[in-house]
C-alpha cells in the first residue's frame, strides 16, 4: 500500500498481514510475537488477552485491543468463542525492515510504552469502527490494491489511534440516523438464529416504520437491511465452518430454514460448497 508513516523520520509503507472477522475457539495454548501491529475491535463473545508475567486481561464486547509490535501474547475463550474484527499490519522501511516504535511514540517519544491496551468502546464508537472495518474488509476482497481501500485503511487506522488514544483527542459521537443504523446491527447479531427475524420485526422493536428504518440504514450503511442481514448470516457461517462445526449446526444458528437454501446462499456468496469452503479453510 502507498501509506506512509514517518517513526523517526524514515518513511515507512503500510503492508496489510491481516484485514478480517474471525469467528473462534481458543484456549491460549500457544504465546506468539511478531513485527506487527495489531488493532482488533471484539464484535461477538469476549476473550481473555494473555500476555507474560501478568494475569489475563479481560477484553469484552466492544472493547479495542491494541497490541505492540514484538510482544508476545495470546487469546482464551469460553465455550462460546469469541468474534476478532482486526487489521493487523507491519510497516516496512525501503529495506523492508519492520519498525517496532509503539504507537505510544508516534504521539510523544519521551512517554512511558504500554506493550498493549483494552479500551472499552460505547455502542455507538463500537458500531462506527465496525462499519469502516466491514468497508475495508468489502473493498479488500474485491482488490488487494486501489485508491478506495487506501482511503478506507486510512480512515479504518485513525479512528482506532483515535479511540485507542482518547488523551489526544476527542472521540467522535454520532448522530440519530447513525444510532438507529447501530441499534439495526446490534438486533441483527442478537437474532441471526432466528429465520423469522426481518425488517417488520425490526421496525417493531425500534417504533419505527419499516420502510423509514430502512431508507436510515441503507442512507448510513449504503446496504438495504434485507441485503446487510444475508450478509451477516452468511459471513457468520463461514466463521463457524472455519471453526470446524457441521454444516447443518451452523444452517441452524445462522437463522437458515433448509440445508439446501444455505447452501445455494453459500455458493453464490463465496463459489463454493459449504463443504468445499471447510476443506479449503481447516487445511
Amino acid at each position: 500500500m502507498i501509506l506512509q508513516f514517518h517513526p523517526g523520520g524514515d518513511a515507512h509503507r503500510l503492508k496489510i498481514v491481516e484485514l478480517h472477522r474471525r469467528f473462534f475457539y481458543h484456549e491460549g495454548l500457544f504465546m506468539h510475537r511478531h513485527p506487527a501491529y495489531h488493532l482488533i475491535l471484539v464484535t461477538q463473545g469476549s476473550c481473555e488477552l494473555l500476555v507474560p508475567d501478568r494475569a489475563p486481561v479481560r477484553c469484552p464486547l466492544n472493547s479495542l485491543i491494541i497490541i505492540q509490535p514484538e510482544f508476545p501474547h495470546d487469546f482464551r475463550t469460553d465455550g462460546d468463542g469469541v468474534e476478532h474484527s482486526c487489521i493487523i499490519f507491519t510497516l516496512e522501511n525501503s529495506r523492508r525492515e519492520s519498525c517496532t516504535v509503539p504507537f505510544d511514540h508516534f504521539f510523544d517519544p519521551q512517554a512511558a510504552a504500554r506493550p498493549y491496551r483494552v479500551i472499552p468502546l460505547s455502542d455507538s464508537n463500537s458500531a462506527v469502527l465496525l462499519k469502516q472495518l466491514n468497508l475495508a474488509i468489502g473493498l479488500r476482497e474485491k482488490s488487494r490494491t486501489g485508491f478506495a481501500l487506501e482511503v478506507a485503511v486510512h480512515s479504518l487506522l485513525m479512528n482506532c489511534l483515535t479511540l485507542g488514544y482518547p488523551e489526544y483527542f476527542t472521540p467522535f459521537e454520532m448522530g440519530r440516523k447513525e444510532k438507529n443504523a447501530e441499534k439495526v446491527r446490534i438486533l441483527i447479531e442478537q437474532n441471526i438464529w432466528n429465520p423469522d427475524f426481518n425488517l417488520p420485526m425490526l421496525a417493531r422493536q425500534l417504533n419505527l416504520h419499516p420502510n423509514h428504518l430502512n431508507a436510515v440504514f441503507t442512507e448510513v450503511e449504503k446496504i438495504p437491511i434485507g441485503e446487510y442481514l444475508i450478509r451477516r448470516r452468511l459471513q457468520r457461517a463461514g466463521q463457524m465452518l472455519a471453526a470446524g462445526h457441521r454444516c447443518k449446526q451452523v444452517a441452524d444458528a445462522c437463522g437458515f430454514r433448509s440445508l439446501s437454501y444455505f447452501s445455494r446462499l453459500f455458493r453464490q456468496r463465496f463459489g463454493c460448497s459449504p463443504r468445499q469452503y471447510q476443506a479449503k479453510e481447516t487445511i
